[in-house]
């Protein structure tokens, strides 16, 4: 079987309703029980009321009364202070509900309320006999007490009865004999007869020959006896109170006291009790003996009083001394601070405690530790050492008790949360420390000196600079005299630098910012003076003391800015060129021709001179053409068609019809045949190599080959056959530029490529 892990909703729903039905049978059983016993209540209530009645009518021989004048009369005590008795179940008033005395002098009282329009009890709703017992003028007989005798006179509820058909006799509770015969009865000799004091229930009965109507009984209060004042004290009036107790002790004969005044009397009189009517007395709660009253009344206020006490008929009697009352302080000590409302750097001790004008001061208590103190004021002191505008006092100082000589007491802080304290022990801030020229076109020693600084406590107060490093010798600035931004004030101030125009110092600007609690900030930033003579202003006199290479002007110069004297010579630089930028040759001399016999080259040396001062600048080299006649002919330019040359002409005047391949190398001529050997004068391209050996025409010329040539003699002016060797040697060396030596034996001559034997 499965387990049920909850109710079903047909188990639930039935659950619901048992509980409703237990639940409400509970209600209906607590509701039964409670009218139960309030029903129980009322019939106390109501069986406690009957009696009272019961009472009364023996009292009165009234047989209808209210039950709130069971309670005036103090035949009930009421619930409450407002006199009134409740029906327990629905809290409603019983006062107005009429008790009826049956034959039995059994009381019964009346279900219903009866009150007027005014909210009072209907006193015509009570009937008792067809006569009542009025004032003199038809008034009804007031319940409260008379100040003086009153007149009685019978009133008829029967408009239509006579009341000069019938015999009057007047009767009292106090006085059951006839006291008087007349239609109206004057209580004046019975006012006097009892001492001024009358409290008595009056009847009267009329008799004629149809009938007899008596009256229901009809209390008159009647008291014309003042209070009496036994005693009036006030037991602490020498010590100092919150407050004091005034103690009197009344009696009064008659109707009772009822009522007081405690009146301060003011400068001009006013305030006196006696002229102070009787509804603004104070009340005296019941009491069993109104006759015999002890009064207790606070008094709050220092001052001169009066006391006045009224019974119940409105007789009044005034104490015969004025009383005074001093030494009262119901107004709790101050807390009280002495602040420190001047900014400072050093610390701050702030005094804290009880300030009481009136019993004056009488302990302070702080951690614990009691002051006696005396005096209107009493202090102790508290110590701040950091930064504070306004501190607040629960989280520095703390809480303390102070109480005055009355004892009031006050826990302190109460309604102050903070105390000046105005102590800054931080700098203020200097953001930027800026030098400015008051001339723009150099740094001069007159200057304005820009400072951006805030103090977020005391404020910044002053400012100054300085190139002394010393704020002693400042000259303060007001900071209104600056600009604000926000927070930050911005300042210019002119300083002289402490040197002179041109100096060219590298100077220190020291500023200064002091707040107002005395804090010093500074700050320091460099500035460079003009240096004269950096810029001038000159006249040029001569001319550039050197042609070229760099020489100067001779001038009379001037500062441009301050105008004072610079150097005369120079400072302007001119001819920065080189001398030999510019230049001209002279031949210097000539090396020998590369070719002993026909056309050659030979090296030419040249000296370079500047043509800015004619200064040497060095040497050059070049090759020119040259010819050397001796021992050669002019041989045919074209040695690949044979034949001899002119003026002796060549035995070698055939080379096997070889030629140059390329047009680049052309052979000029023969320059002379020797055993069999032809050389030529060629040249390659731009390049001349002068008279070279036909071995050696292959290189230069690129020809393929030349065959061999034929002997024989040269003609006129030619060489005849002969040993000699054209080859560079070793033999031959430069001893100079253009000179060539040799060992002996051997004669040696400047080639192009070289030195070279030319003969041994």
């Amino acid at each position: 079987m499965k387990n049920k892990k909850g109710f079903t909703l047909v188990e639930l729903l039935s659950v619901i309703v048992l509980l409703g039905i237990i639940i409400t049978i509970g209600i209906f059983s607590v509701s039964s029980i409670r009218k139960t016993i309030l029903d129980r209540q009322y019939k106390n209530v109501k069986t406690e009321i009957e009696l009272a009645a019961e009472k009364y009518y023996s009292d009165t021989e009234s047989t209808e009364v209210y039950v709130d004048t069971l309670i005036k009369e103090g035949y009930l005590k009421a619930d409450n202070k407002s006199m009134t008795i409740t029906d327990p179940r629905d809290k409603t008033s019983l006062n107005c509900h009429i008790v009826t005395i049956n034959d039995n002098e059994e009381g019964n009282l009346g279900i219903e309320s009866n009150i007027d329009e005014n909210g009072n009890c209907n006193e015509e709703a009570i009937v008792n006999s067809e006569i009542s017992i009025v004032d003199i003028d038809g008034n009804k007989i007031n319940k409260t007490w008379y100040k003086s005798p009153i007149t009685l006179k019978v009133k008829f509820n029967n408009s239509e009865k006579e009341p000069n058909s019938y015999d009057y006799t007047w009767k009292s509770e106090k006085n059951p004999n006839v006291i008087s015969d007349e239609p109206i009865y004057n209580l004046e000799n019975l006012y006097n007869e009892r001492g001024y004091v009358i409290d008595d229930e009056f009847y009267v009965t009329l008799v004629n020959a149809e009938e007899t109507l008596e009256s229901k009984g009809q209390r008159v209060r009647i008291d014309g006896v003042l209070p009496e004042i036994k005693s009036l004290v006030v037991p602490d009036k020498d010590t100092w109170t919150k407050d004091k107790t005034l103690k009197v002790n009344a009696t009064d004969v008659g109707s009772g006291i009822e009522s007081y005044i405690f009146s301060e009397v003011k400068e001009n009189g006013e305030g006196d009790c006696e002229s102070i009517p009787l509804e603004k007395y104070n009340k005296i709660p019941d009491m069993p003996n109104p006759n015999d009253v002890k009064i207790e009344h606070k008094i709050t206020k220092n001052g001169t009083y009066t006391f006045c006490a009224s019974d119940k008929a409105g007789n009044k009697v005034k104490y015969e001394e004025t009383i005074i009352i001093e030494k009262i302080d119901d107004i709790p000590p101050v807390c009280s601070y002495i602040e420190n409302t001047k900014w400072t750097k050093s610390n701050v001790a702030i005094s804290f405690g009880c300030v009481d004008n009136e019993s004056g001061c009488a302990k302070l208590t702080y951690k614990n530790a009691t002051t006696n103190c005396t005096g209107a004021s009493c202090y102790k002191t508290y110590t701040y050492t950091n930064t504070y505008k306004a501190a607040n006092i629960s989280s520095t100082i703390g809480t303390f008790t102070i109480e005055d000589n009355a004892g009031n007491k006050v826990i302190c802080p109460s309604d102050k949360k903070e105390v000046n304290v105005y102590l800054d022990k931080t700098n203020p801030v200097i953001n930027s420390v800026t030098v400015k020229s008051n001339n723009s076109n150099y740094n001069s020693i007159y200057t304005t000196i820009t400072i951006k600084t805030y103090d977020s406590h005391s404020d910044v107060k002053e400012v100054c600079v300085s190139n002394s490093g010393s704020y002693s010798s400042c000259s303060w600035v007001n900071v209104s005299r600056c600009s604000k931004s926000e927070n930050t004030y911005i300042c210019n101030i002119q300083l002289t630098i402490n040197s002179y125009e041109g100096s060219g110092d590298n100077k220190t600007v020291y500023a200064y910012v002091k707040d107002n609690a005395g804090n010093i900030q500074s700050k320091t930033t460099n500035y460079k003076l003009y240096t004269t003579c950096t810029y001038t202003n000159f006249n040029r006199y001569g001319s550039c003391s050197k042609e070229c290479d760099g020489g100067v002007y001779y001038e009379y110069r001037t500062d441009k800015y301050l105008g004072t004297n610079c150097n005369g010579y120079g400072n302007t630089s001119c001819n920065t060129m080189s001398c030999c930028s510019w230049t001209y040759q002279e031949r210097y001399s000539t090396g020998y021709c590369d070719a002993s016999c026909g056309w050659g080259s030979q090296r030419i040396t040249y000296k370079i001179y500047s043509r800015y001062d004619d200064s040497y600048c060095g040497r050059d080299y070049d090759y020119e053409d040259c010819y050397d006649d001796s021992d050669c002919y002019e041989p045919d330019p074209d040695p690949g068609y044979g034949g001899g040359g002119s003026s002796g002409g060549s035995d070698c005047d055939t080379i096997n019809d070889n030629r140059c391949d390329r047009s680049a190398d052309t052979l000029y001529w023969i320059s002379d045949c020797c055993d069999g050997i032809c050389n030529y004068a060629a040249r390659a391209g731009s390049v001349a190599y002068g008279t070279i050996s036909r071995s050696r025409l292959s290189a230069a010329s690129n020809c393929s080959s030349y065959g061999p040539g034929g002997g024989g003699s040269s003609g006129g002016g030619g060489s005849s056959g002969g040993s000699c060797e054209t080859t560079s040697s070793s033999n031959c060396w430069y001893e100079s530029w253009g000179h060539c030596v040799g060992v002996e034996g051997y004669n040696c001559e400047l080639k192009r490529n070289g030195c070279y034997c030319s003969d041994h």
